[in-house]
């Protein structure tokens, strides 16, 4: 029962470090976007640098919904652990 909270633990962290890389990443887009649009243009590295960040948020959103299936499994299986020991007693 202790392994399966730690699991729920971290994955919860880790989908709470994902979200957070998303606004990140999504600040630097939108600041370059915003730029784009006062300046009229955007430089290469500026354009790389948002493909680059939107690849990224892809891979977080396919991080967030492992962790948020696993955390979902420990979930469950904690629930059934205190069950079972409710049972047991």
């Amino acid at each position: 029962m202790i392994v399966e909270g730690a699991s729920l633990a971290y994955n919860i962290a880790q989908v709470t470090r994902f979200r957070s890389m998303i606004v990140e990443l999504s600040q630097i887009c939108n600041y370059i976007v915003y730029k784009a649009r006062i300046t009229g243009e955007c430089t290469q590295g500026e354009y790389d640098l948002a493909l680059e960040c939107q690849r990224q948020i892809e891979e977080c959103n396919k991080q967030i919904a492992k962790h948020e299936t696993m955390t979902m499994v420990d979930g469950i299986s904690l629930l059934i652990d205190m069950l079972g020991n409710l049972n047991k007693k």
